[in-house]
């Protein structure tokens, strides 16, 4: 097409651009190429997005929001090396925003990847059965179990080392709020001489088809969990998984 073009302007000369007709086709054969890409204002954008984040990272996750004031120290920290840059790299000195947002963007990406993997917990689901309403006592167990499988008889088992959220479903119901009733206990077995003893942790809740929970576990009434001599009972009557418990020893000094 340019060549015919081409030709018609030899033709025709100073006559063939004022044809609309002939102007229309040579713009849709050769398009306008577009701009050239601004690494600098990508650069800004990403820098500005990352800032925002950070800022509201460290004003929700760390330790009385006292991440939201390196904000400005990494905006002066970027200041500065750019400033250092263009006082002793001259030839390089129309670089000199570029490494200040470069510096902004690694500085802000390391410290919210960092908090973010310290902040991470995984999630312990609880599954309890939907015919099973009751009290459900949950053990710690051994090993690296995220699932704890309520039976029957409301008993269930976990095994996980650490921080974690919790995640609780009666059937398809998700009754996670439960745990704002929660309770706890630590059940004791001393020795025959009294020189040592064993500990077992457990939690528990009550499950109730269309029971409305509270949202905060502040001024709640909570859950009573089993005391040594059921757990016996239970252990003795084969409800009870002993096997699956984990079961701490200490020695009195």
């Amino acid at each position: 097409m340019d060549f015919a073009i081409w030709i018609l302007d030899g033709l025709c000369p100073n006559t063939i651009y004022k044809n609309p007709f002939i102007n229309s086709i040579s713009t849709i054969y050769n398009p306008v190429v577009p701009t050239k890409f601004n690494i600098t204002k990508a650069l800004a954008t990403l820098a500005i997005l990352l800032t925002i984040i950070w800022t509201c990272i460290g004003y929700e996750l760390t330790l009385y929001s006292l991440g939201v004031y390196l904000t400005p120290i990494i905006w002066f920290i970027s200041a500065a090396i750019a400033g250092l840059m263009w006082l002793v790299f001259k030839r390089y000195r129309q670089h000199c925003i570029r490494v200040f947002w470069i510096v902004n963007i690694i500085l802000f990406a390391a410290l919210i990847i960092s908090e973010l993997v310290n902040n991470y917990k995984p999630t312990i689901t609880v599954y309890i059965p939907q015919n099973y309403e009751g009290v459900v006592h949950i053990f710690f167990g051994e090993g690296d179990n995220k699932e704890a499988h309520v039976d029957e008889n409301g008993i269930g088992y976990f095994a996980w080392q650490g921080e974690a959220d919790w995640c609780v479903m009666h059937g398809e119901v998700d009754i996670t709020d439960a745990l704002n009733e929660s309770g706890s206990g630590q059940l004791t077995f001393w020795s025959a001489d009294s020189l040592s003893y064993q500990s077992i942790t457990t939690s528990c809740f009550e499950a109730e088809h269309g029971r409305v929970y509270p949202t905060t576990p502040w001024n709640q009434r909570h859950s009573t969990c089993m005391d040594e001599q059921e757990y016996l009972e239970l252990v003795g009557s084969g409800v009870i998984d002993e096997t699956k418990v984990k079961m701490e020893t200490w020695q009195v000094d």
